[in-house]
């Protein structure tokens, strides 16, 4: 379970950029959690939001060794109904950006990234992305 402790062993590890969300009452929990459906939605005990790849990697590490159960969100897309109290959230909306690598022709894509700020990224190379 995503306890205190559990919580406050990961903050002390992650850059101080990334946070981590605990209070269900608070906006920034409540923005966290917006999705397109509330069908079957399940809240867990925290939302970890990472900045850094490091802080992705590290979360995910921690997690599997504490046998905490979680989920990644980007785009609020889904319901997330697979993880409720004792799981974790990993918001990637703070690990955002493309980088392009215009002389070999190859994007680095980071995971909270949405289609829109990819496509204009690409645009100016006139590359685009297929369905």
């Amino acid at each position: 379970m995503a306890d205190s402790t559990f919580v406050q062993g990961l903050t002390a590890v992650l850059s101080s950029e990334s946070r981590i969300l605990t209070d269900e009452s608070s906006v920034q929990f409540k923005a966290s959690m917006d999705r397109w459906t509330k069908y079957n939605l399940k809240v867990p005990s925290a939302i970890i939001q990472p900045a850094t790849e490091n802080d992705v990697v590290t979360t995910v590490k921690k997690l599997v060794s504490a046998s905490i159960p979680f989920t990644p969100s980007a785009g609020g897309h889904s319901c997330f109904s697979s993880v409720g109290k004792g799981g974790v959230i990993i918001d990637l909306s703070c690990f955002t950006g493309v980088e392009i690598d215009a002389a070999n022709g190859h994007a680095t894509i980071k995971g909270g990234t949405l289609m829109k700020e990819l496509q204009t990224s690409l645009h100016p190379y006139k590359h685009f992305t297929g369905t």
